[in-house]
């Protein structure tokens, strides 16, 4: 939430307004009008602009909006381009498609629109209007291949595609173990032409440990470089100080763990 205007020291009994410029509010696939002001965030709509009350202490309003769901073009073609469909559907419902075209020799997969996405065969009646403009097109396929996908030469089974010749290759998501990042799929085809193993790497993230001994004017720091997730915890040597007894680390962790 963001401050709008302040008007302060305001007599007791005098009409305050807003004179700002009109509050916006955006959200993907929806259209937001300002109307006025509540009397808590989120709330219900107290005074249309222009009508709150006279002061009578301290106050504050909120900008409340009206939502309107906005509707886009989705537009179908058959494999050569004529078109099958066209009208407007509404942000966020269940997305209308029609019977695509039978073609003699070829399996139908799906539908690919023209803002790189792929609705599978299996997903239509489940896919949801896109926020914008779409032209989807009938995608066909004559054979189903595998798709298999390896991590440091590893394979991830249950990462496994069955995709369809043609077809734009989706790779999935991948959530490495605690201490490492993903360094993303390597050489991924932009369509099916086989069977394909894809091939992705992952890389240790490598950590910090920093000792700090505080003595009454000086600080001495001990630290250790290149560590990684689960390496036995490094600790120094106790330090010494003529007078002083070392009282230990003030903490001791087991493994590395950032």
């Amino acid at each position: 939430t963001s401050t709008l205007e302040t008007d302060a020291a305001q007599e007791y009994g005098a009409t305050t307004t807003y004179d700002g410029t009109t509050p916006t509010k955006s959200a993907t696939g929806y259209t937001y009008t300002f109307d006025g002001w509540a009397t808590s965030a989120n709330g219900e709509k107290a005074y249309n602009d222009g009508s709150t009350p006279t002061v009578s202490g301290a106050a504050t309003y909120y900008a409340h909006f009206t939502r309107t769901t906005n509707t886009y073009t989705i537009t179908f073609l058959a494999k050569d381009g004529s078109q099958l469909s066209a009208g407007t559907q509404t942000y966020g419902t269940t997305l209308t498609c029609p019977t695509a075209p039978v073609i003699s020799g070829e399996t139908f997969t799906g539908w690919t629109g023209d803002n790189s996405t792929f609705i599978p065969e299996a997903q239509i009646g489940t896919a949801t209007v896109p926020a914008g403009n779409v032209t989807y097109t009938a995608t066909y396929g004559t054979d189903a291949y595998t798709i298999k996908y390896f991590v440091d030469g590893v394979e991830i089974p249950e990462l496994e595609q069955t995709a369809y010749y043609g077809n734009p290759i989706v790779t999935p998501d991948y959530t490495p173990e605690a201490g490492k990042v993903f360094n993303g799929w390597q050489a991924v085809p932009e369509t099916v032409e086989g069977d394909t193993n894809i091939y992705g790497t992952t890389s240790w993230i490598d950590y910090t440990v920093t000792y700090y001994v505080s003595y009454a004017d000086a600080t001495v720091v001990q630290t250790y470089t290149g560590l990684h997730y689960g390496d036995a915890f490094p600790v120094p040597s106790n330090p010494t100080l003529a007078g002083n007894t070392f009282a230990g680390w003030d903490s001791e962790p087991a493994t590395v763990t950032g």
